[in-house]
């Protein structure tokens, strides 16, 4: 009777000991996906499947634990998102949209791509969100990040429309050209602020011929090739 009870008690040991690293390895499990240290809750846990009367006990309470790990995490990504987008606030708060943009253009990014890739870390990281941020100063991304105007047409036009024709300037030689982008002469509103230094370079093999024909009036709303 007695090796009986002893039996018993070992099964039942063993019992206990097995449901203990169930809830370990699932603790675990659960931490590693919270990105917390899950085992602060690993002893009410144990508390609760020790109290288990059955194996289907331990496999219900880890279900229950499973789904309730679920529901955490997504809430964890709610009010992640939530937190960006407060300090995306923060962040419009202390830059103005204009500040804003000559950051990101001092960066020289080429596309919105390398725009959202670029981790930066410290003052001058920008929200990735930029166009929601500052939404009612925002034209588009090519203007935010000072895309060079791809197109020699198209480049040609704002010359004529903004440098050529404006009295403010009136260009006529490539020295007076170099000179109002090297000195920065044109407000980052201006589109022509994303001509290039060198259009020579720039489209040699997108439409260039010469100066005089770059600098040559040109209207924006003209079709010339």
């Amino acid at each position: 009777m007695r090796s009986n009870n002893t039996k018993a008690t070992r099964y039942y040991r063993k019992s206990v000991l097995l449901r203990l690293i169930i809830v370990l390895v699932v603790g675990s499990i659960i931490a590693q996906s919270l990105c917390v240290d899950g085992f602060a809750t690993v002893p009410v846990l144990l508390v609760s499947l020790s109290s288990s009367s059955s194996s289907s006990s331990a496999s219900s309470l880890i279900l229950t634990m499973t789904m309730d790990s679920n529901a955490t995490v997504a809430g964890t990504a709610d009010s992640k998102q939530k937190k960006n987008r407060k300090h995306d606030l923060k962040k419009k708060a202390m830059y103005t949209f204009s500040e804003a943009r000559k950051i990101a253009r001092g960066h020289g990014f080429e596309t919105q791509a390398e725009f959202l890739e670029y981790a930066c870390p410290g003052a001058y990281q920008l929200p990735k969100n930029a166009d929601e941020v500052w939404e009612t100063e925002w034209t588009n991304w090519d203007d935010f990040l000072g895309v060079i105007i791809p197109e020699y047409n198209a480049a040609r036009a704002i010359v004529g429309e903004h440098l050529v024709r404006n009295p403010q300037f009136r260009v006529s030689t490539e020295d007076d050209y170099k000179r109002i982008l090297e000195h920065k002469l044109l407000e980052e509103d201006n589109i022509a602020s994303r001509l290039p230094y060198q259009p020579d370079r720039k489209y040699k093999t997108n439409g260039w011929v010469s100066w005089d024909h770059f600098l040559s009036p040109l209207s924006s709303s003209s079709s010339e090739a």
